[in-house]
């Protein structure tokens, strides 16, 4: 039976039997796939410490199945270097990422650009940046990676949005101008801003925020995700 070798992140973990681990694997050049980690709860290997989110590991693989068997796992690169230390709401955004991905990338399905994006996304959740400007990030480049691209430019009728207009945006689409307080509109400039990754103001938080959760609500079929339920509010 062939064995695979990857850079990967572990997206989700729950135990499976007595000793084991069930995990969602993201890797770099396989995309992302279940496997379990035999014996990983064992006390004796001390295996699942190794097994946690949000550090990249080098892991190796067997298996035809839709789920894989893990053969080694080892943390990748300098383990001071590589691992992303995130607490507190930056934890929690850790989480929401890895559960969009857990819930809207398909499995075996490799995405090179966007596992370089969710690393880059993580950096920068431990640098202390702006959390909402690094999550609605986040949010437009799955989408984009997906095949969802968010049109941030143009109308549905071609023409380019404005700073002054008011648009409401179909989340299968995209935007069409609306009149000044029509309920769920988005601001031209909070399009724009998001466009070039930036806020105009606290109001533009909020809108893109509304935006983009409407949108993968939509992607996601209506379905909650439970990480916005430890925010105690929705990020």
């Amino acid at each position: 039976m062939p064995i695979r070798s990857d850079v990967a992140y572990l997206l989700h973990r729950r135990a499976y039997g007595n000793t084991s681990l069930l995990v969602d694997i993201f890797s770099l050049n396989h995309g992302r796939f279940p496997a379990i980690a035999k014996g990983a709860r064992a006390a004796k290997r001390g295996a699942s410490g190794l097994l946690q989110p949000f550090s990249p590991l080098q892991v190796d693989w067997s298996g035809n199945g839709e789920v894989k068997t893990l053969r080694r796992f080892e943390r990748a690169g300098e383990a001071s270097s590589s691992r992303i230390a995130l607490d507190g709401s930056r934890l929690y955004c850790g989480f929401y990422i890895n559960e969009l991905l857990a819930r809207l990338l398909p499995r075996d399905d490799a995405h090179a650009g966007l596992f370089g994006f969710y690393q880059q996304t993580l950096v920068a959740l431990s640098d202390n940046d702006d959390i909402e400007l690094a999550l609605r990030r986040f949010e437009l480049g799955l989408l984009d990676q997906l095949g969802h691209r968010v049109n941030l430019e143009t109308t549905l009728n071609g023409e380019p949005l404005v700073d002054e207009g008011h648009y409401l945006f179909s989340s299968g689409a995209g935007a069409l101008a609306c009149k000044a307080g029509t309920a769920g509109a988005c601001r031209g400039r909070t399009l724009l801003g998001l466009g070039r990754g930036e806020f105009a103001d606290a109001e533009a938080r909020g809108e893109a925020k509304r935006l983009l959760r409407r949108i993968l609500g939509y992607h996601l079929d209506g379905r909650p995700l439970k990480s916005r339920e430890l925010f105690g509010h929705n990020r």
